[in-house]
């Protein structure tokens, strides 16, 4: 069970309907509509899901790149690559040649 840090009853409320990383939701799904829906572990109640791709496609449109955050992430995914005990020099060579394109 998710333990909460604030006592405060109003953000309680608000936080009610989150839940904890290792409680994820449930797919349950819909027959009808053959939309996966999500079980709360907590409540056993059905918890409403939207697919807001498109309006998240659309706001990310939106807003000014930064291209120094955006280098510093690829960075730090090759550093994640270099290590990778799961892939060997060759595989990190060709991922990491993939993410450095990236940046020019």
């Amino acid at each position: 069970m998710a333990t909460r840090v604030t006592e405060h009853p109003e953000a309680n409320k608000r936080h009610a309907a989150l839940t904890a990383p290792n409680q994820l939701p449930l797919l349950s799904g819909d027959a009808e509509t053959g939309f996966p829906g999500m079980t709360d572990l907590d409540t056993g109640k059905t918890v409403p899901v939207a697919d807001v791709r498109a309006e998240f496609e659309r706001l990310s449109r939106q807003a000014p790149r930064d291209p120094e955050a955006e280098r510093a992430f690829i960075e730090s995914k090759i550093e994640m690559i270099r290590n990778d005990p799961h892939l060997s020099e060759e595989e990190k060579q060709r991922a990491i040649e993939q993410l450095r394109s990236r940046l020019q």
